[in-house]
């Protein structure tokens, strides 16, 4: 009597899978290589977004909203903790406009994100958490590259090795180099080190602290209003140009991104001149 052995079984079906797949492949009108071959190079579909679903803690970021909120691939909206930019949103506050530029050096890169004991959402839904930018091995190589030590008769020191950095704090960053103020406290878990980055901008009149007027209006600090060029423009995820002026319904969410081919613009001909068409949302 003859035994299947658990190879056998195996082989068995395979063979069947086989024989199964050529069959429904005629049946197609497709030839059984290029089933094979489209077996081979099958993708996974990506995850379904979930806005509201806790962040992972490394993610890709697929745009900015404004200089302090980005969003995930994945879908979720990532508000900077403990720090709070120019407007630009009804109205166009100075440095508000190189605030959102520097935000979007990030898009399409890596980041770590870390979580506020203290917030978790903020009040209009954005998960609250200190970000990380992660470099790219080619970035750490270049910060590793350091010019070499001059030649003399005494006898060398030894070599110090510094520390080289895989990631940059953005919360901190954007405060260093002014293009936000502070609004965390000293309880906070990095409260004390974004004061000081805070602090460091102001003193040495970084970004906004040296090209604005800085006032403090109800203990919140802000930049004077800005009343040119205040006309947006938009390209669209259609590739549609759209443009707004502050009289649009819409205005307040558009947001002018220059790397996806937005731009600002003095006069409603410089606009249409550059192609772009009135929203419908204007009155």
């Amino acid at each position: 009597m003859h035994i299947f052995t658990k190879t056998n079984v195996i082989l068995l079906v395979l063979l069947v899978v086989v024989v199964g797949g050529v069959a429904y492949a005629r049946t197609k009108n497709i030839s059984p290589r290029d089933m094979l071959q489209a077996l081979w190079n099958r993708e996974e579909k990506p995850a379904k977004k979930d806005p509201n679903a806790t962040p992972p803690e490394f993610g890709i970021v697929e745009t900015v909203e404004d200089a302090i909120t980005l969003v995930l691939d994945t879908g979720q909206r990532i508000r900077y903790v403990g720090v709070r930019s120019p407007n630009v949103s009804d109205t166009v506050q100075c440095f508000g406009r190189e605030a959102v530029q520097a935000n979007e050096s990030i898009i399409g890169k890596k980041v770590r994100m870390e979580t506020e004991p203290l917030l978790n959402k903020t009040s209009d839904g954005a998960f609250a958490r200190y970000v990380y930018l992660q470099l790219t091995p080619e970035e750490i190589s270049q910060s590793q590259a350091q010019p070499p030590a001059p030649e003399t008769s005494e006898s060398p020191s030894p070599t110090v090795t510094p520390d080289i950095p895989k990631e940059i704090f953005i919360n901190e960053r954007i405060l260093e180099g002014g293009f936000a103020f502070p609004v965390v406290s000293p309880q906070t878990k990095y409260g004390e080190r974004m004061l000081s980055a805070a602090k460091f901008a102001s003193s040495t009149q970084k970004g906004l602290w040296g090209k604005c007027k800085v006032t403090n209006e109800n203990n919140q600090l802000q930049t004077e209003a800005d009343t040119q060029c205040l006309i947006k423009g938009k390209v669209t995820a259609d590739l549609q140009k759209i443009y707004r002026t502050p009289e649009c319904s819409a205005y307040k969410e558009t947001t002018v991104l220059s790397s996806q081919g937005g731009k600002w613009f003095c006069a409603e001909d410089n606009a249409t001149d550059a192609g772009f068409t009135k929203g419908s949302d204007c009155k």
